[in-house]
């Protein structure tokens, strides 16, 4: 049976209420900047002035968040069989988007993760969800398919073209999330 591209795109759960509440707690002392793209452009080549703000968490909280998108990738890729592995993860990022801040349409096909240590081709995105007491910030995959999202959802899917996402506009409270990528 052929299977759509959305069957390539699973939701899981493994954090529990304590986790999330200490990730949010602590996140206030994250060191914030703006977000860049990097060597990668825009897919409509425009600067996006409404962009998040992005940090790396202390060692026990990206230890934390590490260890559960592991068991999420774990959990995917025996839902596929275990047709395809993954050999490692990066850091997590983690995305802070407050009122009237969002993230443009683009692909995870990302080669700046790679420094000459690291080698490889991005495989899967792993995005995770912290609270959900905020409006908008849907995540929207080509420009059409929602997926609704709550604290403490892991959402991952393939780093390929196929799969152009963007956050929606937060337009009221703050919206807590990490993305790292396996190779």
């Amino acid at each position: 049976m052929s299977k759509l591209v959305t069957d390539y795109i699973k939701v899981y759960r493994e954090y529990t209420q304590d986790q999330l509440d200490l990730i949010v707690e602590t996140s206030s002392d994250f060191n914030w900047s703006p977000h860049q793209w990097g060597s990668y452009k825009q897919i409509d080549g425009s600067r996006n002035e409404a962009e998040l703000d992005v940090s790396y968490a202390p060692n026990v909280i990206t230890q934390l968040v590490v260890e559960k998108s592991i068991t999420s990738c774990e959990k995917y890729i025996l839902e596929f069989d275990n047709l395809f592995h993954i050999n490692d993860i990066s850091l997590p990022r983690f995305n802070r988007y407050t009122e009237n801040t969002n993230m443009k349409n683009h692909i995870d096909h990302i080669h700046s993760l790679f420094d000459g240590k690291n080698k490889g081709i991005p495989v899967l995105s792993i995005v995770t969800v912290f609270n959900d007491d905020y409006s908008g910030g849907d995540f929207i995959f080509n420009d059409d398919y929602n997926v609704e999202l709550s604290a403490g959802d892991t959402l991952i899917f393939p780093s390929v073209f196929l799969f152009k996402h963007k956050v929606n506009t937060v337009t009221q409270g703050v919206r807590l999330s990490a993305v790292s990528w396996t190779w």
